[in-house]
């Protein structure tokens, strides 16, 4: 029956109505063909090397004139037959389509980009913590927080923690592609720790404990040897501006600091020797102590870190 036919792809031109204005064979297409027993139909099923045919590509079947003759000896004139494959093939997201990735705030778009235009499916993204793989939050893909244009997909989502380290997965399914066949995203396997993964930077500035002044505010008989301490809710260190002035009850400088040092959490102030029967107040410069990403501890630029020195006056009679 090769000799009948002609099965090829084509290279098809549309017209602005998308009708088929003209098409061109191509390459050629291996098939086999039968006839039914009524002689009335005849198949052509391309061969087993030619199957799946491509997905979105056009194909030409021509009919060779006087190939088929009737009862009558009437031959056929020749024709032809030209079809498109729908899209069989489920969209991927293309190299380096997620984002965020590596270090970002906790703010960030999360968005994924792929090969070709996408639609909103149904099923979940997950968001897990990398080392535990405690739940951060779980989003159902819905048209109210997935937003797409043409080929990216935004989702909207919480703000992450911060300071933590971060793999998302999707369900199969939460996405396909615009064709009529609606093919789809293979998603991200749940057990993939490696696919998508983001991390964020500690953006909160360090601040002293509760009782983590020492002095502490409003004591007394303060040992004129004393060194002050600050005492923070995480592990932190001198900036290069470290800046820290010691009052007079008169508001007059007693000393300004520009040293310090950090141990873990405590910051320990290089101050001299205090005068007995003094009060004292301590400003600490905004800046003068960073956590260990660089956030900015706030200061003392008030009159609430004040104390009083011990009496070192002998009895009198």
């Amino acid at each position: 029956m090769a000799n009948y036919f002609n099965y090829t792809k084509a290279t098809v031109t549309l017209d602005s109505e998308g009708k088929i204005e003209s098409a061109v064979a191509g390459e050629p297409v291996a098939y086999s063909g039968t006839i039914s027993s009524d002689k009335m139909v005849m198949v052509l099923t391309p061969d087993a090397s030619e199957l799946p045919l491509a997905s979105e590509e056009w194909y030409m079947v021509e009919l060779m004139e006087d190939m088929v003759v009737d009862i009558y000896r009437n031959a056929n004139e020749a024709d032809n037959t030209i079809f498109h494959i729908e899209d069989q093939t489920a969209p991927v997201v293309v190299e380096d389509g997620y984002s965020p990735v590596g270090d970002t705030d906790n703010d960030a778009d999360m968005t994924i980009t792929f090969n070709e235009d996408v639609v909103v499916g149904s099923g979940k993204i997950v968001i897990r913590e990398q080392i535990t793989g405690a739940l951060v939050e779980e989003i159902a893909v819905s048209a109210s927080n997935v937003t797409i244009v043409d080929n990216v997909a935004s989702i909207a989502h919480g703000d992450f923690p911060e300071d933590m380290d971060f793999f998302v997965t999707a369900e199969a399914g939460t996405f396909t592609d615009a064709s009529a066949n609606a093919n789809s995203w293979e998603g991200i396997a749940s057990d993939a720790m490696d696919v998508w993964t983001f991390s964020t930077d500690d953006e909160t500035p360090p601040v002293v404990v509760d009782g983590g002044l020492y002095p502490a505010p409003g004591t007394s008989n303060v040992m004129t040897t004393a060194k002050l301490e600050m005492t923070f809710n995480e592990d932190v260190k001198i900036s290069g501006d470290f800046n820290a002035v010691i009052y007079n009850a008169d508001w007059t400088p007693f000393e300004v600091i520009t040293s310090a040092t950090a141990n873990d959490n405590v910051v320990t102030i290089d101050n001299a020797t205090l005068m007995a029967n003094s009060t004292y107040f301590v400003r600490v410069m905004a800046g003068s102590v960073l956590d260990l990403n660089d956030n900015e501890y706030a200061g003392i630029t008030n009159d609430s870190w004040t104390f009083s020195t011990e009496d070192d006056s002998a009895p009198e009679i």
